[in-house]
């Protein structure tokens, strides 16, 4: 169903629940924008990533939508929706919400992606080329944020005594699952080598969730790291990894964060699929088992055991990281 751009006044795109997810999304809002500079484009978001494009000036409307809500809801919403009169419906849940809205071009969904495009950004993107729309000049991940969020982190810095010299480095020990986390004795033996061999200024960065997870790795580290943990918005997160020379982390929200800020990244994956979700940037390292059972992608530990979180050492992610700040030197 190949796009008539001429017929295109007002867009809806339909978005992911979940902050890391949302973020691999951003090329596409700017693919939108790039081929539709004059149209109202409206984004209906679930209320966790709402933060992601809570500043963004690209889109004309925010519309917060909770999948949990009861079909009563959702039937009302799409009846509001269709009210609407949406001429094109991108929609990137794979639902049958597209259908509904009675707009004159709109993505399917059971169309699927061809067999070699793996990496979630590109399959995203491929649902526009699937609408006839060139997508070949591609920008990267972003996050937008404000002169005060901007003036805060600042604050922080400077409430932390941090100088322009001194080697930051954050460290992202949370995640959405825990299973996808790597093992608390890991990150505190690299914490303190990183502090003492690299005399690099420790960063802990995470959401209210991982608040009591990096509480107890911290309480075991001397000196005790930085903790931002909780205290800062999507925007001032994104500030703060700019000011570091790099990012470890599970695969979380941080990671593609420091992504579309450009900071390097020591990234440990385990039961995440790497070929859908693993950060791209030239300098970036992807720590991971080769393993018959991973990536298995599932919530839980089929084994009970995490052997491909179990097996990664302090020392090869310390050699990441060293190989990283040496690079930068």
């Amino acid at each position: 169903m190949k796009v008539n751009k001429t017929k295109i006044k007002r867009i809806l795109l339909i978005g992911l629940s979940n902050i890391g997810d949302a973020i691999l999304t951003t090329p596409v809002v700017e693919t939108l924008r790039r081929h539709f500079p004059q149209a109202h484009l409206a984004l209906l978001i679930g209320p966790r990533a709402f933060c992601v494009f809570k500043h963004d000036r690209r889109i004309d409307r925010k519309i917060i939508y909770d999948k949990a809500i009861c079909r009563k809801n959702k039937l009302g919403l799409i009846n509001r929706l269709r009210q609407d009169r949406y001429d094109l419906v991108v929609d990137l849940r794979y639902t049958a919400f597209s259908m509904f809205l009675g707009a004159r071009y709109h993505t399917w969904a059971f169309a699927k992606p061809p067999r070699g495009l793996t990496h979630m950004l590109d399959r995203h993107l491929w649902k526009l080329k699937s609408l006839g729309l060139n997508i070949d000049n591609r920008t990267g991940l972003s996050v937008e944020f404000t002169e005060d969020e901007r003036d805060n982190v600042k604050q922080m810095f400077k409430r932390w005594q941090i100088k322009d010299t001194q080697t930051v480095i954050a460290v992202a020990p949370g995640a959405r699952n825990m299973t996808k986390c790597w093992e608390r004795q890991g990150y505190k033996e690299l914490i303190e080598r990183l502090t003492k061999q690299c005399r690099a200024k420790i960063i802990m960065v995470g959401d209210d969730q991982d608040k009591l997870l990096i509480d107890e790795i911290s309480g075991q580290i001397k000196p005790v790291p930085l903790n931002a943990s909780g205290k800062t918005s999507i925007g001032e997160l994104a500030l703060v990894l700019v000011k570091c020379r790099l990012l470890v982390s599970n695969d979380s929200a941080p990671m593609h964060l420091a992504s579309a800020v450009n900071t390097p990244l020591i990234s440990i994956f385990g039961p995440t699929d790497y070929r859908k979700y693993a950060p791209r940037g030239p300098q970036d390292i992807l720590i991971r088992k080769e393993l018959d059972c991973s990536p298995c992608e599932q919530s839980l530990c089929p084994k009970g055991t995490r052997e491909c979180m179990k097996m990664i050492s302090a020392d090869e992610v310390f050699a990441a990281c060293k190989k990283i700040l040496d690079e930068k030197l």
